[in-house]
């Protein structure tokens, strides 16, 4: 029993990072609150997960706000650029979707789009918050590296759109309850 509250031991160890993840999540949630800042804030917290993986856990919230400040420029303009190709596909979906109501096959190529959309996401923010590169190089290996790897990218990206999966789902899922519940009790 005395060895389960050793700070070396594997639970306490395991418990301590699940709280610092827990606390990198806010801090990130925080950030990313002014959408415009949502890139500083995605390259802070690879900095940090980064060191936490490298220096076996050590970091602090100060070390979180300085990789925001000396990553803000850079990712920053990438996320601006990323935002506003997000919003160009919007823009498709919303035109396709007027032109061809029916046809639910105009949705494939922005389907496609945004799956490299997303597939360029998941690496750039990393190489942004690792390496010193231009803004055009960090986009190229993106892109090289989603391609390169795959399997790996695809997983990140069922892991990145689950939970807005899961959230989705479970609004429509209140939203039935909800309606039942209505009718149930006579209307509003």
């Amino acid at each position: 029993m005395k060895k389960l509250f050793d700070p070396d031991s594997p639970i306490l160890r395991f418990l301590t990072q699940a709280a610092e993840l827990a606390w990198l999540n806010i801090l990130w949630v925080v950030c990313s609150l002014p959408v415009f800042t949502l890139g500083a804030s995605t390259a802070a917290l690879c900095t940090a997960v980064r060191n936490m993986i490298r220096e076996s856990g050590h970091w602090n919230s100060a070390a979180f706000f300085r990789a925001f400040r000396d990553n803000f420029k850079k990712s920053t303009l990438l996320w601006l650029i990323l935002l506003a190709a997000l919003a160009l596909l919007g823009a498709d979906v919303y035109i396709l979707r007027a032109l061809f109501p029916e046809q639910l096959f105009w949705l494939v190529l922005p389907g496609v789009c945004f799956a490299l959309w997303l597939m360029v996401f998941i690496w750039a923010f990393p190489l942004t918050a690792t390496f010193e590169n231009t803004l055009w190089n960090t986009i190229k290996n993106a892109v090289l590296l989603s391609v390169g790897y795959l399997p790996r990218t695809l997983l990140m990206a069922v892991i990145h759109l689950l939970p807005v999966i899961l959230f989705a789902a479970l609004g429509q899922f209140m939203m039935k309850k909800a309606n039942q519940k209505i009718l149930q009790n006579g209307g509003l």
